[in-house]
């Protein structure tokens, strides 16, 4: 907003967890097909998008990385 956004979006999976009133919370699980088509239906306006999810791989029973790219991929 300070760099003259005219909204911003932030996509979660509970709207109600956002506080900040600069925010535009969108209902969003990127797991679940039908909250992607709804959050992308609503923020019809969005001109650049940030995706800061990621997947963790700390203190699991996987003991290579090949085996935790393969465990996450399925």
């Amino acid at each position: 907003m300070e760099r003259g956004a005219a909204k911003v979006y932030a996509g979660v999976r509970d709207p109600a967890s956002v506080s900040d009133d600069d925010l535009s919370a969108l209902r969003l699980d990127v797991t679940k097909p039908e909250d992607v088509a709804a959050a992308a239906e609503a923020a019809g306006d969005v001109t650049i998008v940030v995706n800061n999810a990621g997947v963790a791989g700390f203190e699991t029973e996987l003991n290579s990385a090949a085996q935790f790219l393969q465990a996450v991929s399925r």
